[in-house]
């Protein structure tokens, strides 16, 4: 059982990372956006794409995260 408690531990330190450098993201796209108004430039896509990428890993994380906490509930009833 407490390997469980491990993967769960990993699994929820790399979901707040994920949280932490998809809003670091967000601020890097914002500052170039402010930088560059009216164009769009192959940095701001590069910013963009790593932004999709970070918010698709919190959403796994996230369900990874529950269904470990779901298992070891399921685990510890029976």
């Amino acid at each position: 059982m407490s390997y469980h408690n491990f993967i769960i531990l990993a699994v929820g330190l790399h979901w707040a990372y994920s949280i932490n450098h998809a809003a670091d993201l967000n601020d890097k796209h914002t500052n170039e956006r402010q930088n560059n108004f009216n164009s769009v430039t192959a940095k701001d896509l590069y910013i963009l794409e790593q932004k999709f990428l970070a918010e698709g890993d919190i959403y796994l994380n996230g369900t990874l995260l529950f269904v470990s906490i779901f298992i070891n509930r399921v685990i510890a009833l029976l």
